[in-house]
């Protein structure tokens, strides 16, 4: 996968869209529609487009472009709450706040 504009991503996303317009129209014998999973990624796409290459047009801004630090910082939060996992919700939700506050 190379790397791409705002501009070049748009028009391949509608393009999709389009592509696979009566796929994501189907629905199965109940009336709901059969690739709910798929719709909700498309759109999600469409409501966080203005937002996407908000790193690469702003880079004063010095976000990154990835995001493998959340990805790792997340990863310790879990293995920290994994150890208490018989704790009632409310205390569980007290050692996860205390874990993202630093307190």
């Amino acid at each position: 996968m190379g790397i791409t504009n705002r501009t070049c991503f748009e028009s391949e996303f509608k393009a999709l869209k389009q592509r696979y317009e009566d796929f994501l129209k189907e629905r199965n014998e109940n009336g709901q529609f059969k690739h709910r999973r798929l719709r909700r990624a498309f759109r999600s796409i469409d409501r966080n487009m203005p937002v996407l290459f908000t790193w690469r047009e702003h880079p004063e801004l010095e976000i990154e472009s990835t995001t493998n630090s959340c990805v790792g910082y997340f990863r310790q939060i879990k293995s920290k709450i994994r150890v208490h996992i018989g704790l009632k919700k409310e205390r569980l939700k007290k050692v996860i706040e205390r874990l993202f506050l630093g307190r």
